[in-house]
């Protein structure tokens, strides 16, 4: 049984939405601990997990977030934002590319996302 699994069995509802919150807050508390640059991750009502990602240049801080588009439409979005404009506070990210996740069970949700993170850090 994978660890996606045990956390999915741990939370009391069957609900996809909030079974994908719940294990997006659990997933966040642990990744905000290496967050080099927490105070721009993206954040939203849809956007249930953001993650930093290493930069596509090497002069760029990158974010990677699973969000919501609709009622069970989960997309997978790469934010990027230049070092140099970094500390603006009223500069925001610009989105590069965006990945739909075409899953309907909360474990393929996030094994859909962890792929993508784990191919942005070169894992």
């Amino acid at each position: 049984m994978s660890l996606l699994d045990d956390l999915i069995k741990s939370l009391e509802t069957n609900d996809l939405t909030e079974q994908v919150k719940g294990i997006c807050q659990k997933i966040h508390d642990e990744e905000i601990k290496q967050c080099k640059h927490p105070n721009k991750l993206p954040k939203g009502p849809n956007t249930f997990l953001s993650v930093e990602v290493p930069g596509i240049r090497k002069n760029q801080v990158s974010y990677l977030s699973l969000e919501r588009e609709a009622e069970e439409i989960y997309l997978t979005v790469l934010w990027s934002i230049q070092t140099k404009f970094y500390e603006g506070e009223e500069t925001n990210l610009l989105k590069i590319k965006t990945w739909e996740i075409n899953e309907n069970k909360a474990e393929k949700i996030l094994t859909q996302f962890a792929k993508k993170v784990k191919l942005l850090r070169g894992e």
